[in-house]
């Protein structure tokens, strides 16, 4: 092997070094996971979703049967710090018509009222520490 082979190996193996440290040093996060229920009942459809307005993390998740959610994302959860959390309804696609092109809309269900669609009005804000975190949503209202 001549010299600048042994330095192009030598280059790349600390450059491999470095990648695998940096993967090993992120940040803290915080894994995400709970229940939403509307009038004591699981909502089973629709979409949590975490918001920080300070730093702009945020995150969301689909709700699942019992009313389960967890947020899975890239990073396996989010930073640490205090979010606003909404619950909104699931959107459906329409189809095409002779008239107009299909496209999605929000589908109207009435487990989920317009006060908890609204980041301001919800009351839902939640602290993420490192590590698990399980929430507890309670919708209340009359449908």
């Amino acid at each position: 092997m001549n010299r600048i082979q042994s330095s192009t190996i030598a280059f790349i193996a600390l450059m491999t070094a470095i990648g695998l440290s940096g993967c090993g040093s992120s940040r803290p996060i915080g894994t995400i996971s709970g229940r939403v229920t509307y009038n004591g009942q699981p909502v089973e459809e629709g979409l949590v979703s975490f918001y920080d307005p300070d730093t702009g993390a945020g995150s969301q998740a689909e709700l699942q049967s019992g009313g389960v959610f967890r947020i899975r994302n890239a990073e396996g959860g989010l930073p640490p710090g205090e979010y606003r959390v909404t619950i909104m309804p699931p959107t459906v696609k329409q189809p095409d018509t002779e008239v107009t092109e299909g496209g999605y809309v929000v589908k109207e269900v009435p487990n989920i009222t317009d006060k908890y669609r609204d980041v301001q009005a919800s009351g839902f804000t939640d602290d993420v520490s490192t590590g698990d975190n399980e929430f507890e949503f309670a919708m209340e209202g009359n449908h």
